[in-house]
């Protein structure tokens, strides 16, 4: 005797709808109704970090296509030892990665200068060295752009 075929699942109504893909690139959480600068799809949490991405864009665009970086904003990472983390921006390039920080206003206080620098040294511990940049240096798009040159130069493409 042949078995009854099993009835079919029931499918909701939006069962054709992709799910939604967890990303960890540019991360930043809405509250309420913040509004945060989005550029390319990605979402940056002020004006100062938008106008980082556009110099990393155009230092991006100088380089050769073979020596190229990749520029990852607000990547998450888990550290072993302090959580998971979510920098401003990763750079990648020639095999190695920077680390870019935007600091506010608020990054100023004893207590605040102590977090960055633990925050840095976590980064350290993997061999990832940060270049930071305060935000004032951004409403002048031109001035942080060679210091931006030169570092990332320094930390992705200078001999070991």
């Amino acid at each position: 005797m042949e078995a009854a075929p099993r009835p079919l699942p029931s499918l909701a109504k939006d069962w054709r709808q992709p799910e939604p893909t967890p990303t960890n690139q540019a991360r930043r959480e809405r509250r309420g109704d913040e509004v945060y600068p989005t550029v390319d799809g990605l979402v940056f949490a002020s004006r100062a970090e938008l106008a980082v991405y556009q110099l990393l864009q155009e230092l991006q665009r100088e380089r050769l296509p073979q020596s190229t970086v990749a520029i990852w904003p607000l990547a998450a990472a888990k550290l072993r030892d302090a959580g998971v983390r979510s920098p401003d921006f990763t750079v990648l390039g020639n095999g190695r990665a920077t680390i870019i920080e935007v600091d506010g206003p608020h990054q100023y206080g004893r207590t605040r200068k102590a977090d960055d620098e633990d925050r840095d040294r976590h980064w350290l511990r993997c061999s990832i060295p940060t270049i930071r940049i305060a935000h004032e240096h951004t409403t002048n798009p031109t001035a942080p752009k060679g210091r931006l040159r030169e570092d990332l130069t320094r930390t992705l493409f200078s001999p070991r």
